[in-house]
């Protein structure tokens, strides 16, 4: 399998081939190392509010890092 991934990848010209990154994520699927995540929409926003609320208080740690992960979003 490898090969011949290899062997299409070099056959597309210099200009169209993927970077680096899309020929990781193509090689990670083709090995079956990638899980597909459920998407952030797909929860209403109080069931997200109720999750985030659920975690508070966990300590001061996990509280800073939760905080911190939150802005990110």
């Amino acid at each position: 399998m490898n090969a011949v991934a290899t062997t299409i990848l070099e056959a597309v010209p210099e200009d169209e081939q993927p970077d680096r990154r899309v020929r990781l994520r193509a090689a990670a699927a083709a090995a079956g190392m990638l899980r597909a995540t459920p998407s952030p929409s797909r929860m209403s926003h109080s069931e997200r509010l109720r999750i985030i609320e659920s975690t508070r208080g966990l300590g001061q740690q996990v509280d800073r890092l939760l905080a911190d992960e939150r802005e990110r979003m």
